[in-house]
């Protein structure tokens, strides 16, 4: 078989593209390095042109640019034919893939999805974590996802496939009890009495954290450090006492907010203004279950960051 016409090999391709390197794309793909590089070689051959210059970040070939859009095209069709073919007559049944913020679909959506899965049981949402800013770019992890939820809007993009959720008004919170023991910090020289809790390898700095002094590293501010792997244990340190989080999503802490539970500090630095969407895959925008599963979750973010926004009007956090 020409491996030209292989599918799958295709698929590792645009995986080795996504991340920049064989041994980066060994643990997406399930693959050992060897044998992405002997598939990739061979999809070479079959095709007669180089895709990539072999080095660390990959270079693309001028043939491989337009090689990963081409890719990218083929791979769609094929699995917009496998879900058609599957839901022809059952439109309300079958896999939503879904690329959500981390935590996202756990701190927000859960308590509405449970009723909504009463509803349409035969809908089954497939969820993955997405990170990445606009151009949006719904092929990631080897599946094409039907919709992400991130940062917009995307200017590349039809807006007749992309909706405005909400704001996303970020700053550092700490609880009650840890302010009580350390006291409230007011300016940056006060941060040398205190512990910041960060994720691994995520470092304040200027762009996206703007600090009045211009300062592009304040981490050494502080007197100690914790990082965390998952944002759900950050928010979990921040709400027993041990320091305060480096800037969290408001609409994932109003509630802790509104009770007491965490303090805003919003003094302390602040963050560019960055505005959740969610946004459709055009292909699959036609299907009946994904226009079901778009209204539910407008209408239950809509819900959600109503209460936020009166809860930051209310806090004066605006």
């Amino acid at each position: 078989m020409l491996r030209h016409n292989d599918l799958k090999a295709w698929r590792i391709f645009l995986d080795v593209i996504q991340v920049g390197s064989i041994s980066a794309a060994s643990e997406l793909c399930q693959m050992e390095p060897s044998n992405i590089s002997r598939t990739l070689t061979a999809l070479e051959k079959s095709l007669g042109q180089k895709l990539f210059l072999r080095q660390n970040p990959i270079k693309l070939t001028t043939y491989g640019t337009r090689a990963v859009r081409l890719a990218q095209n083929i791979i769609d069709a094929h699995d917009q034919l496998v879900i058609l073919g599957g839901t022809q007559n059952q439109t309300l049944q079958g896999p939503i893939r879904c690329g959500l913020p981390p935590s996202f679909f756990d701190r927000l959506l859960l308590r509405h999805y449970l009723d909504f899965n009463k509803k349409y049981p035969g809908i089954q949402i497939q969820t993955q974590d997405f990170r990445k800013p606009a151009p949006i770019e719904f092929y990631q992890k080897g599946n094409m996802l039907d919709l992400v939820i991130g940062y917009g809007p995307d200017p590349e993009m039809d807006r007749a496939f992309q909706y405005r959720l909400g704001e996303c008004l970020r700053m550092p919170v700490a609880s009650p009890a840890y302010l009580e023991k350390y006291g409230t910090p007011k300016k940056l020289s006060d941060l040398k009495n205190h512990i910041l809790l960060d994720r691994d390898n995520a470092l304040i700095y200027t762009g996206d954290y703007f600090v009045d002094t211009g300062e592009h590293d304040i981490v050494l501010r502080f007197a100690k450090k914790i990082s965390f792997s998952s944002p759900t244990s950050l928010k979990e340190a921040a709400l027993l006492g041990g320091g305060i989080h480096h800037g969290i999503p408001v609409i994932y802490c109003y509630k802790e907010l509104e009770r007491g539970e965490l303090v805003a500090l919003p003094g302390l630095w602040k963050f560019q203004p960055l505005d959740y969407y969610l946004f459709i895959r055009k292909e699959s925008a036609e299907l009946q279950r994904v226009q079901v599963f778009k209204q539910f979750l407008l209408d239950s973010l809509k819900e959600e960051f109503q209460l936020c926004g009166e809860l930051c009007e209310k806090l004066g956090l605006k």
